[in-house]
């Protein structure tokens, strides 16, 4: 018989110890409650839908290792209070497995049993490997479900978690190259196709299965892991996401954690519901439980107000620019006739609405700080008639409290003629070698690193802003920055974007060629997202003003 299944195994096999059960009134102590729906058989990984919950349930009644379908059955239910379970789709549940799943963009991302035209599809090995599969709510109907084809070979791809725009999935999979036995990975969609996986690195999976993602408001990462202690159960950790990095990984407290299996977690959009499964012992072998919060759980408290430094320098010279005019506009949606924060928008015409603008020049230092609230977000202005007009959207929530931004001067330093006796030379004015800003949140701006066009490779001599980096860096050890890379708007949005993930990898190849680590230099592309000036779609623009916009910002990370 075919293991169609084994992928749980792992979590239903330990569940069959005897423990004492843990009572409702002890649990109430502790401030989270059993769900009434919870059976003598295996509920997990629970998900808000509509007035209701969606949950997956497993149910055996063999003690065989390969029961047939009539002794098992893996099922996707829905709960509304004060009713019992229904399945939650005649045309999502099949004969083979329906596992963890989640919602976005009127989509459902679903785990099911390798299945094409409702046939088992076997790989080599002869199991029936999990994918993940989608199904489109159309017309009160879920339409019948869809095989993603993953471009990363035959292996199991399973617990999709999918950003709000149905753009970023987040998954897990046992495909070769990773860290342990299933690993975390995330893929982009790009026009009707899925980007190639990329793997979510050492700093959130281990040697061991990280596994059932859950990805809340865009913004933060939950996922079970049994990696990161002695024992095999599984525990729930949080990661923050950070441009394309996820940071400051914790692992959530007791009760939530405990010393048996817990997992399938999900939060409603306000944090203060959780839903999560846990194999503590209870009314069943896995059962689902509720947690409620006064505030948000991944919500730490914040000021109403913060500082925002902003220093200004002189790329070519790296000098600091006193008495430059700094401003900065509060936005208010309602000016731009928008629904919601839409940085192109805002960007190409803040200078068209009429804003309160908080104005001030840079000190001596070329520095100057706004006291900004963080409820509100902003437009930084930097437009002084000897340098390049540059705009910023600025979140005190989302982006560093100190920023260092290199202005691009329009005119460079001239020759210098100098007459002595008998001689007279022409002498070019020495330029000064490029000084990268150490300070821990930094940014500096590389206008001339130069690309083949349409593509991510380096011209041959065009790097020497790099170079001034790699010098940095060799220097200091301890110094870790992060790479991000910027396009024009000419060509297709996501084309862009990819583009500027490659040459934002290739300028990393080229530090890591030189000698620096790979694990000093972090990457992002943000592709057409940024752009400084008017040249966005649709308009026209010369060479120069397009190329204006092409560009790599080093950011600071470590020191």
């Amino acid at each position: 018989m075919y293991k169609f299944y084994y992928i749980f195994i792992f979590l239903l096999g330990s569940s069959f110890v005897s423990y004492s059960q843990i009572t409702d009134a002890l649990l109430a102590n502790n401030g989270i409650s059993r769900l009434p729906f919870n059976s003598k058989n295996y509920e997990f990984s629970p998900v808000r839908y509509n007035d209701g919950i969606a949950y997956v349930m497993f149910e055996k009644s063999s003690k065989k290792d390969n029961p047939t379908r009539g002794e098992q059955k893996f099922d996707v239910l829905y709960i509304e209070e004060g009713g019992d379970p229904i399945l939650f789709s005649e045309t999502i549940n099949s004969d083979y497995i329906e596992g963890p799943f989640c919602f976005a963009a009127n989509t459902m991302f679903l785990t099911k049993s390798n299945m094409s035209n409702n046939k088992r599809k076997y790989s080599q090995d002869n199991s029936l490997k999990l994918k993940i599969f989608t199904s489109k709510y159309v017309d009160g109907l879920w339409s019948i479900p869809e095989r993603l084809d993953f471009p990363a070979g035959d292996h199991n791809f399973c617990h999709p978690a999918v950003s709000q725009d149905g753009k970023v999935m987040i998954f897990a999979s046992d495909m070769p190259g990773g860290y342990g036995k299933m690993d975390l990975y995330v893929m982009y969609k790009s026009g009707d196709s899925w980007t190639r996986p990329e793997n979510l690195g050492p700093e959130i999976n281990t040697d061991k299965n990280d596994w059932f993602p859950y990805f809340h408001n865009d913004q933060f990462l939950y996922f079970a892991t049994d990696g990161r202690k002695a024992s095999d159960d599984l525990d729930i950790y949080e990661a923050e996401l950070r441009g394309e990095l996820f940071v400051n990984l914790k692992k959530l407290d007791t009760p939530i954690n405990s010393d048996f299996d817990d997992f399938g977690l999900s939060i409603d959009k306000e944090g203060q519901h959780l839903l999560f499964s846990s194999s503590r012992p209870g009314k069943g072998k896995d059962d689902i439980y509720e947690m409620k919060f006064n505030q948000s759980i991944n919500k730490i408290s914040v000021p109403e107000n913060l500082t925002f430094s902003v220093t200004l320098i002189d790329n070519f010279t790296q000098q600091a620019l006193v008495g430059k005019e700094l401003k900065l506009i509060p936005i208010d949606l309602e000016d731009y006739d928008l629904a919601e924060y839409n940085q192109e928008v805002i960007l190409q015409n803040c200078r068209d609405v009429n804003a309160t603008a908080f104005s001030i020049k840079t000190d001596q230092k070329g520095a100057q700080r706004f006291f900004v609230q963080t409820d509100t977000k902003y437009v930084l202005v930097v437009d002084d008639p000897e340098y390049k007009e540059s705009r910023f959207f600025y979140d005190p929530l989302e982006n560093d409290q100190e920023w260092t931004i290199g202005l691009e001067p329009l005119k460079k330093s001239k020759p210098v003629v100098s007459t002595r006796p008998q001689t007279i030379k022409e002498q070019t004015k020495v330029e000064p070698s490029i000084i990268i800003p150490t300070t821990k949140g930094s940014k500096i701006v590389f206008d001339n690193i130069f690309y083949e066009y349409n593509s991510a490779v380096i011209q041959s001599g065009a790097a020497e802003e790099l170079d001034a980096l790699y010098n940095t860096m060799l220097t200091m050890p301890s110094l870790k920055v992060e790479l991000i890379a910027h396009t024009d708007s000419r060509g297709e949005d996501n084309y862009n974007l990819k583009l500027s993930k490659q040459r934002a990898k290739s300028a990393k190849s080229y530090l890591m060629v030189k000698g620096i680590s790979s694990d000093r230099i972090m990457t992002q592309g943000l592709g057409e997202t940024q752009i400084r000036n008017h040249c966005y779609n649709g308009v026209t623009c010369t060479d120069l003003d397009h190329q204006f916009n092409r560009r790599t910002e080093v950011k600071i990370l470590e020191n």
